[in-house]
């Protein structure tokens, strides 16, 4: 007891929330005042740990009971610690500390059948895999074949970017349309309905899809560069992995202002019909679903370090035979 009053107040963290790029919402909840009136109550946080009302800090009101606050104005891809708070007459409590990363606003991770994990990112009004896959399985189990110099399309066969085992982890692997399709129907519908050689609950795109994704990256100003609307090739990819250019805008240019979309989009290069690995580090390739109507030949969509404008239909969105091998990235159902 201290002047007939406990000091024993007690506030109760919880959980950080609705993580964003900029954003996340913080709360707490007070369940004991000490015997004395909560004058004021609210969350703290810092990029240092145990942050205090002399941080950041924001009031929600006062007495006893739970709260929340909606915090804007965080910085992406930053770790920041929350605690909560309330103050009385004998002093300030704190509750327990909380941690989080801000990140791109996704639909959390998605597992393959070889029990790979994917982060993912939500543009628009789809959620996109983050990363390339690289399952040598299908979802029903199925094993797909390593597919060295063969490169026959018949047969569904992946392969190492650059010809080498360990640039998967980072970079995927590289499928040819059987092994991607899964013996699926060419689809120009949006979404595809081809589950291909994605995770259950995900399909691989369509042509409709990534020319939707293009539109929706070209009518927001936030990923233009040099506040050019045509100028949003460094909105998709990563901020590692491309060869650096000198050019205003390009890919490869000033690569930490990439990625403002968060697809982190990378050089994977690709595998061509005589079995030679071209132009790893330098361009992205990644199938759709959709063939060309001849039959023959599949879209895919081609990004390089050079590359200024976006992937829309009649700009990037090239036709080839289906004996190339590309990357994959699927969308969630």
């Amino acid at each position: 007891m201290l002047n007939g009053k406990s000091s024993f107040l007690t506030v109760i963290t919880r959980s950080v929330s609705n993580i964003g790029e900029t954003y996340a919402t913080f709360g707490g909840s007070v369940t004991s005042d000490g015997n004395s009136p909560i004058t004021v109550r609210g969350v703290c946080w810092s990029t240092s740990p145990n942050p205090t009302i002399n941080d950041s800090f924001r009031i929600n009101g006062n007495g006893l009971g739970s709260f929340s606050s909606n915090i804007t104005g965080l910085t992406l891809g930053v770790t920041y610690y929350v605690r909560a708070y309330a103050t009385n007459d004998v002093g300030t409590a704190y509750g327990h500390e909380e941690s989080f990363i801000t990140d791109f606003a996704n639909c959390r991770t998605v597992t393959d059948f070889d029990n790979n994990i994917y982060q993912t990112v939500i543009i628009g009004s789809k959620c996109w895999m983050r990363e390339n896959l690289r399952t040598r399985k299908y979802a029903d189990s199925s094993s797909i074949t390593y597919g060295d110099d063969d490169q026959s399309n018949s047969e569904p066969y992946y392969y190492f970017p650059d010809n080498n085992e360990s640039n998967v982890l980072t970079y995927g692997l590289l499928y040819n349309w059987t092994a991607a399709m899964k013996n699926g129907n060419s689809s120009l519908l949006n979404p595809s309905g081809v589950q291909g050689v994605c995770p259950e609950g995900w399909h691989l795109p369509s042509r409709a899809e990534w020319n939707q994704l293009s539109d929706y990256v070209s009518s927001q100003p936030a990923y233009y560069c040099d506040e050019n609307p045509d100028y949003i090739a460094k909105a998709f990819a990563a901020t590692s992995g491309w060869e650096e250019t000198s050019g205003q805008c390009e890919v490869g240019n000033n690569l930490s202002a990439n990625n403002a979309t968060g697809l982190s989009m990378l050089p994977a290069g690709y595998v061509d019909n005589f079995g030679s690995y071209i132009a790893f580090s330098s361009i992205a390739t990644l199938w759709s679903a959709t063939e060309d109507g001849m039959g023959g030949r599949s879209f895919f969509l081609q990004m390089s370090n050079s590359e200024l404008q976006d992937f829309g239909d009649g700009k990037n969105i090239i036709i080839l035979a289906k004996d190339y091998a590309f990357s994959v990235r699927c969308v969630r159902d």
